[in-house]
């Protein structure tokens, strides 16, 4: 069977499902080439399939329950294979030559595979909430650091006495109109006393003030805290960020009397 008829069956069987004599086509085929057969197709098919459904329905109960006695057995033959072997102790492992570290795969396979980076793509588009959940900050801003456009600057310690050791920096994207924030060495501090609160300034705006991007709370200054920017308006080109101590609830205009860092472009 030629390669582009192992394919389009492949493709018919993971996307629309094969007649009897299609079915019967493919299991001939795979027999005699066991290895050209990729779980990638069923993945992939699976995965666009779930991202363009309007209402996603549970899993019937005893679906899920034969995965779980699947997902039992599997692991159990792997410890029991794992018991088995002979542990072997070697010094010095030879280099491998790096062709060996390259196993050849078929063109069927490959496209698997293909599809299967495709179907992630098309979930990134889609969002991943429609598949029952929101990425990790961390996450988002590790993604929004590969966006086109996204800026990402260093903090600086600002002016005040009361701005510790400030380390971190901001993730800013215009274009998306979202960022993230990392510090470490900013001073803990006590929302019922004050809070900090991120302003930004854009050279674009007739309006002097600068940009309220919401207040946040330090609660240890040894370890590294991700706080999203909330900003309050349109950030057309923002030259500075900067980050002062407020009373409880922040301010609508800042005296900035304690700007503890700052971030520039």
């Amino acid at each position: 069977m030629s390669s582009e008829r192992l394919m389009e069956l492949h493709a018919d069987r993971a996307i629309w499902g094969l007649d009897e004599l299609e079915e019967t086509e493919l299991t001939v085929a795979l027999a005699s080439s066991a290895s050209d057969y990729d779980m990638s197709w069923e993945l992939a098919a699976g995965l666009a399939a779930y991202a363009l459904l309007d209402e996603i329905e549970p899993a019937p109960e005893h679906l899920i329950e034969k995965l779980r006695e699947d997902a039992n057995e599997y692991f159990a033959s792997q410890h029991d294979s794992d018991a088995k072997r002979t542990p072997i102790l070697i010094s010095k492992p030879a280099p491998a030559r790096p062709e060996a570290l390259k196993p050849a795969r078929s063109p069927a396979s490959m496209l698997g595979w293909y599809l299967a980076a495709a179907a992630l793509v098309l979930v990134s588009w889609l969002g991943w909430d429609r598949f029952g959940g929101a990425l990790e900050p961390s996450a988002e801003r590790v993604a929004l650091l590969t966006s086109s456009g996204a800026i990402q600057v260093e903090w600086q310690a600002g002016p005040s006495e009361r701005r510790g050791d400030p380390e971190g920096d901001v993730v800013w994207s215009s274009l998306e109109q979202r960022g993230f924030m990392r510090f470490r060495g900013l001073p803990a501090n006590d929302p019922g006393q004050f809070q900090y609160q991120l302003w930004i300034f854009d050279d674009e705006r007739s309006d002097p003030q600068p940009i309220d991007g919401g207040v946040f709370d330090i609660s240890d200054a040894g370890i590294e805290t991700l706080v999203p920017i909330d900003a309050k308006l349109h950030v057309s080109n923002a030259v500075t960020f900067a980050v002062t101590i407020e009373p409880p609830g922040g301010v609508v205009v800042s005296k900035q009397e304690h700007i503890v860092t700052l971030a520039k472009p």
